[in-house]
């Protein structure tokens, strides 16, 4: 398997470009929204990109997951729900 670097190994890059995703899915929004003439086509492009981009994500995820299931058991709850990810208090 390849090397990651250390933003990807720590999911820091998802998280950019998720917060980068949002920010510019709402101004084409909002932007559709009070004009919708000129911003509709901007707003439906921006919309099926992000979409595109999260089943891509959502795919990736998968098939990581199912390469770490080969030497860890991983239930539904953990790989969909984050479920036993987190320390006990």
């Amino acid at each position: 398997m390849r090397r990651m670097t250390r933003e990807w190994a720590d999911g820091q890059a998802i998280l950019n470009w998720s917060w980068a995703g949002t920010a510019v899915f709402t101004v084409t929004a909002v932007a559709a929204t009070i004009a919708p003439g000129w911003f509709e086509w901007p707003a439906v492009v921006v919309a099926l990109l992000l979409f595109a981009g999260g089943m891509i994500t959502m795919a990736w995820a998968f098939l990581v997951a199912v390469e770490r299931s080969r030497t860890e058991a991983i239930g539904i709850g953990g790989l969909y729900f984050g479920a036993g990810s987190a320390p006990p208090e």
